[in-house]
């Protein structure tokens, strides 16, 4: 089992680029409520300027702020490689008319975090790509991607013979972005040239044949941070692990017209997705979720295994014809209890189930020696761990999570409404050893802190939401996942939530073949 430090993405150098300012009048402060014409009831904390970029995102373009019943809906997209936002505004005041975008212009955006105290906002810049609606109508849809000078700009640049990560580090600083990975190298040394092209196309070329070694399958992406991010996927993908200590925020209601000026924000927690009823109104709780599977389609487009075939050719000019395959990776020890993304278990049609590709050239005096069969080995994999995933949506924000981030996940089923199908869930799980749903120890562990109680302040234990006694796990569902995308959602009139998909290469036994 590999450690949390092993797998997290870590900061290697800090970003350096600038971003529009984005200032709000202050409301809560003591001398603000003060200064003002009109005094605050003393019972209730309305949090007007707090509440911007919690509830509702903030969003400016050019001096215009838009606000919450201006705002219909927003959607932060962080599942390609560079960070996308689509806005509908309903421009009632005529803002936009009498301040309309032009060539240069930005949508600035700020999210705030719920554990404000230990974790960064979301301040992203984004270039204007189009924008629909008219004066008439007071719509407007927006469309912007991440502001990032010079990421697209054509540009003549070679760098001296070296690996990978360092190449795509000095490609990072020359843009002023940070970098950050799992890895501290590759072992893909060459020199690279970016010829009259962009970086993007560069970082694209160079990601194809990024190569430490035989277990490792390289992507990339920007998250909203703007940190350059190198990951090495197979490290993410682990059957036991611990869930990291945490604070859990709770999500607020939208009004802010209750009084929680004694109240708690967060408490202390696992970083545990699920959807059981004991973590209902934090941002750890599943609203919804579905199962996605594709496998077949991956299969048809790849295989199970691929062939690859090319010539090599050595520093004497001597020409060599290669043959090799790619099967992609499984989890080390997955196979002992889990199902492998290998076909039906106990059949071996899979491995009749090839794909042959011809690659062409190799010069040894040019690239790195695992050049042709590394593309292969990223491209392969990264098709495979598409097979299957589940996509899920939280009650909240919640920025500890990140792109390739390794999460548990615990899915529950309710069956309170059917104590039939409850009794008979309970019968099956105790028949195969998995009733772990229901148990004291579990049901102790519901009790995630201590918080103040909204309407007296007292302090004491305090369950959040049901029980989850009335709920038995999922075992074939839970376990690690790793988040392959991330979409921050806004529906009038909010919260902000979190829509993620969330991969998993190796499965449960389903409990009803546990018996056979």
């Amino acid at each position: 089992m590999s450690s949390n430090i092993e797998r997290s993405i870590l900061s290697i150098i800090d970003p350096k680029i600038k971003v529009d300012k984005i200032t709000q009048q202050d409301t809560e402060s003591k001398k603000a409520q003060d200064d003002a014409a009109t005094s605050v009831d003393p019972t209730v904390n309305t949090k007007n300027t707090s509440r911007f970029g919690a509830y509702m995102p903030l969003i400016m373009i050019n001096t215009s702020r838009f606000d919450q019943d201006q705002i219909t809906n927003m959607v932060l997209d962080l599942s390609n490689h560079i960070p996308t936002i689509s806005v509908a505004l309903n421009d009632s005041e005529g803002k936009l008319a009498l301040d309309a975008p032009t060539d240069g212009d930005v949508i600035s955006l700020y999210l705030k975090p719920p554990d404000d105290n230990n974790q960064k906002p979301i301040r992203i810049d984004f270039d204007i790509l189009d924008v629909s609606g008219s004066p008439a109508s007071q719509s407007y849809s927006f469309r912007g991607l991440m502001k990032i000078p010079g990421l697209l700009a054509e540009r003549c640049k070679s760098f001296p013979k070296g690996n990978s990560f360092d190449h795509l580090q000095t490609m990072a600083e020359d843009l002023k972005i940070g970098f950050a990975s799992n890895e501290t190298s590759t072992d893909d040394s060459m020199t690279r040239l970016c010829a009259f092209d962009t970086y993007e196309h560069f970082i694209q070329k160079t990601m194809k044949s990024v190569y430490k070694d035989d277990d490792s399958f390289f992507t990339w992406y920007i998250d909203p941070y703007y940190y350059f991010c190198l990951v090495n996927v197979n490290k993410q993908f682990d059957t036991e692990d611990k869930p990291a200590e945490i604070n859990i925020s709770m999500t607020a209601q939208v009004s802010g017209g209750y009084n929680q000026q004694e109240a708690k924000d967060s408490v202390k927690g696992s970083l545990l997705l699920t959807n059981r009823s004991d973590r209902m109104g934090t941002n750890v709780f599943i609203e919804n979720w579905s199962p996605n599977n594709k496998s077949a389609a991956v299969v048809a487009k790849n295989g199970y295994k691929r062939y690859s075939q090319y010539i090599d050719i050595d520093d004497q000019g001597k020409p060599e014809y290669v043959s090799t395959f790619v099967d992609p990776l499984t989890t080390k020890g997955a196979e002992k209890e889990q199902i492998l993304p290998k076909g039906r278990k106990g059949d071996d049609n899979y491995k009749k189930q090839v794909k042959y590709k011809w690659l062409g050239k190799q010069s040894s005096d040019n690239v790195h020696p695992n050049y042709i069969f590394s593309s292969l080995l990223n491209y392969q994999n990264m098709e495979e761990i598409n097979k299957t995933s589940i996509d899920i949506e939280l009650a909240g924000m919640n920025f500890y999570l990140y792109r390739y981030m390794t999460v548990p996940v615990a899915i529950y089923e309710g069956a309170a409404k059917d104590p039939v199908r409850m009794e008979k869930l309970k019968n099956r799980d105790t028949a195969v050893g998995e009733d772990k749903g229901y148990d004291k120890e579990s049901d102790e562990n519901s009790v995630v802190g201590d918080r103040a109680s909204e309407g007296g302040g007292t302090q004491g234990k305090e369950r959040i939401g049901g029980d989850g006694r009335d709920q038995i796990k999922n075992e074939h569902m839970t376990g690690n996942y790793v988040i392959n995308s991330i979409k921050y959602t806004y529906a009038s009139p909010g919260p902000v939530k979190m829509k993620m998909n969330l991969i998993r290469r190796e499965w449960n036994i389903p409990a009803k073949n546990k018996n056979y």
